[in-house]
């Protein structure tokens, strides 16, 4: 388990395997590309939320993210939020 804490103070133990996961990967190309629709990109970042997060997870962030933000839930907060998780994956443990 890879444990960490995003800059904002979002505690997050996450699976390190979740970093080599295809469906991981596949959602971030969907979600990146120049293709992709608009419905299909906002599934696959929040379908990329849930696998790295779990429903919990989600929730727990949502409710951090809320209370740093007037009780919103700005969209570019979270993905900044899950941005950030994904690249502690890429880090080494020390």
């Amino acid at each position: 388990m890879r444990e960490g804490k995003t800059k904002s103070g979002f505690d997050y133990a996450i699976d390190e395997r979740i970093g080599k996961d295809w469906r991981l990967a596949n959602m971030i190309a969907i979600s990146e590309s120049e293709d992709a629709d608009a419905s299909e990109k906002l599934k696959a970042s929040s379908d990329m939320f849930h696998l790295i997060l779990g429903k919990d997870g989600v929730k727990k962030l949502e409710e951090h993210v809320a209370s740093n933000n007037d009780g919103f839930v700005p969209m570019d907060v979270m993905k900044n939020e899950l941005l950030e998780i994904i690249k502690s994956l890429n880090e080494t443990k020390n």
